[in-house]
């Protein structure tokens, strides 16, 4: 079972995040609050703390950003999932630069949702099309100068797709290569940047710009 904190800045939604998830077999929701500063003060008195935080960013520009990396710090292990608005990738991907391992809008069925949390409990990335669309076409050719030099060209190649979050058959499909090939890269592309999962990868990378 999952350790599960939330963090929702709407009382309504709040209270229907905590309901459902509450409900589902594979969280255990520890602590559910309007605030990142309640989220503070609430971890103090658990006996056990969350695993995976889901948290609301839907604040003026990307201040709510300073949360999440201010729990990266608290809880370096924790794994973080946001929600955000239809017009806030810049945010999602400021979220993503510190750690996020994916994000839903807030309207998305609470299915997609319980689903995603637990891609990203295990490790996954979840981004939609419109975010890995900037990844892809603006942020990462950029980025690509800075990465390692040792990262060969189909490396590189793999590494782009993980970006913008294929999935490994996905990746084969489009580089024409086994399952076993790309499997075989992204053990290399993880090992070279000194990660151990996709929103690690996507952090590292995205470091360099």
């Amino acid at each position: 079972m999952i350790a599960l904190g939330i963090i929702e800045v709407e009382p309504a939604r709040r209270e229907v995040l905590w309901q459902y998830l509450s409900a589902q077999p594979e969280f255990a929701c520890v602590l559910c609050v309007g605030s990142h500063q309640e989220f503070l003060a609430g971890l103090k008195q658990l006996a056990t703390k969350p695993r995976l935080v889901l948290a609301n960013i839907q604040l003026p520009g990307c201040s709510g950003l300073t949360g999440l990396a201010d729990l990266r710090q608290r809880l370096p292990e924790v794994t973080l999932f946001i929600l955000s608005g239809p017009r806030q990738a810049e945010c999602v991907v400021e979220a993503l630069r510190e750690g996020a391992a994916g994000y839903l809008e807030y309207l998305a069925p609470l299915p997609l949702l319980k689903q995603s949390l637990l891609v990203a409990a295990a490790g996954g990335l979840v981004i939609r099309p419109q975010v890995a669309q900037l990844l892809t076409h603006h942020l990462y050719p950029a980025l690509l100068p800075a990465l390692p030099a040792d990262l060969t060209v189909r490396e590189q190649q793999v590494l782009r797709g993980l970006s913008a979050g294929l999935s490994y058959q996905g990746i084969a499909d489009q580089l024409c290569l086994s399952l076993d090939t790309v499997r075989t890269y992204v053990r290399q592309v993880y090992r070279k940047l000194g990660v151990n999962s996709r929103a690690g990868l996507l952090a590292k990378t995205l470091s360099y710009a």
